[in-house]
């Protein structure tokens, strides 16, 4: 269970490896349950359908790992990252017609 109380808002902004300078609209973290994991929502408002925005939240997702791993905000000796739960608010008057799944964007092999 989700403790709200918990609800911490994350710095958004982020230096990628190009040493430019990445944001994205906003991100929290909050408890859940009795331990102190780390879930990471990313909210990006959209006004037009952008194709590639599956590939765009996965940049925003690696520049937010960047970050925890270099800012050493992982707490302890972590095995793994944190969940992180990308959502896309669509506001357009179009219908969305993007792929929702990065998998439809990459050839198969």
């Amino acid at each position: 269970q989700l403790d709200l109380t918990t609800l911490e808002k994350y710095p958004t902004e982020f230096i990628d490896d190009r040493l430019r300078n990445r944001r994205s609209d906003v991100i929290w973290r909050v408890r859940w349950g009795f331990d102190w994991l780390y879930l990471y929502i990313l909210l990006e408002f959209q006004s037009g359908v952008h194709r590639f925005m599956a590939g765009r939240l996965l940049t925003y997702i690696d520049l937010l790992y960047q970050d925890l791993i270099h800012s050493r905000q992982l707490p302890g000796r972590p095995k793994r990252l944190p969940a992180v739960l990308p959502i896309v608010l669509y506001n357009g008057r179009k219908r969305w017609t993007a792929p929702t799944n990065l998998m439809d964007l990459i050839e198969p092999a």
